[in-house]
C-alpha cells in the first residue's frame, strides 16, 4: 500500500490481512528456493535488482499464488517441466 503526502512517498505492508496466510506463503516461497530451479532464478533476479530478501520472497510468493490460482481455476496439476517451458516461451516472446 502506498502512502503519499506532499513530497514523501512511503510503501508499507497492508495492515488488514490474514497474517497466518501471509506467513504460510512466505514459508512456501522460501522452501521452494531449494526445490525449484525457476523459483531460485526468480528470487536471485529480484535480489540482483536491489530488492531485499523479504521483498524478493514476497514477489516469489505472489508468483506461486498466481500459479496456484491458475491451477485451481483450470483443474490441473502442477508440473515443473510445463512451467519451465511456458517461462522459456514467454521470455522468447518478449525478446523477439
Amino acid at each position: 500500500m502506498t502512502k503519499a503526502s506532499g513530497r514523501t512517498r512511503v510503501v508499507v505492508a497492508r495492515a488488514a490481512c490474514n497474517r497466518f496466510l501471509r506467513q504460510t506463503l512466505l514459508r512456501w516461497a522460501f522452501c521452494s528456493l531449494t526445490r525449484s530451479t525457476w523459483a531460485r532464478e526468480f528470487y536471485d533476479q529480484h535480489r540482483q535488482t536491489g530488492k531485499s530478501h523479504f521483498m524478493a520472497l514476497r514477489a516469489l510468493a505472489n508468483r506461486w499464488l498466481g500459479i496456484l490460482h491458475h491451477l485451481l481455476a483450470t483443474d490441473q496439476h502442477y508440473d515443473e517441466a510445463v512451467h519451465q517451458r511456458n517461462r522459456t516461451h514467454a521470455s522468447a516472446d518478449t525478446a523477439a
